[in-house]
């Protein structure tokens, strides 16, 4: 009889470790703090591409279009198709021009 008893003691705690945890996720304000972070690396993004491309151009100034696709080739790694497929776009008029 024992047994049944400590099993639902420790559903009981979790259940009551679960409540207490989203209620504390929720007062601070973690679902709006994760959306802001969200919304800023989005839009930061765009200047660190920028400021990359400005360092491939110095740095590989015989062949900018061959750094930038090796680059890419490696942020196949981490990113999507579609992804890099954004980011390709603009940088690639920038260097064809």
């Amino acid at each position: 009889m024992s047994n049944g008893r400590t099993s639902k003691s420790i559903f009981a705690t979790a259940w009551k470790l679960l409540k207490l945890t989203a209620e504390q996720w929720l007062s601070d304000n973690a679902p709006q703090l994760g959306a802001a972070l969200a919304y800023y690396t989005v839009f930061s993004l765009a200047p660190l591409i920028l400021l990359l491309l400005a360092v491939i151009g110095v740095a590989f100034r015989n062949d900018p279009a061959g750094a930038w696709s090796r680059l890419t080739e490696r942020m196949g790694y981490f990113l999507d198709k579609s992804a890099i497929q954004v980011v390709e776009e603009p940088i690639s008029c920038h260097l064809i021009a």
